[in-house]
């Protein structure tokens, strides 16, 4: 799941919207951002993300939602 941030991440840049030719233009859509989801794991006392793939959501400003236990 690391590769996949550090790939949203680059999504978001001038670069990656070239790439992906998401513009805005010729009915072409905007990447206008990413969210990230996790669900907390009762029985493994997790909240259901990594440390390494936390510090990448928050090195590049990439939202997340922790969901609890229901």
């Amino acid at each position: 799941m690391l590769d996949e941030c550090r790939k949203d991440a680059w999504m978001l840049t001038d670069a990656g919207r070239a790439v992906h030719k998401q513009d805005g233009t010729n009915g072409r859509p905007l990447i206008k951002g990413v969210h990230w989801h996790f669900i907390a794991h009762d029985r493994f006392h997790s909240i259901g993300i990594a440390e390494n793939l936390f510090e990448c959501l928050k090195r590049n400003n990439i939202p997340y939602t922790i969901h609890p236990i229901s």
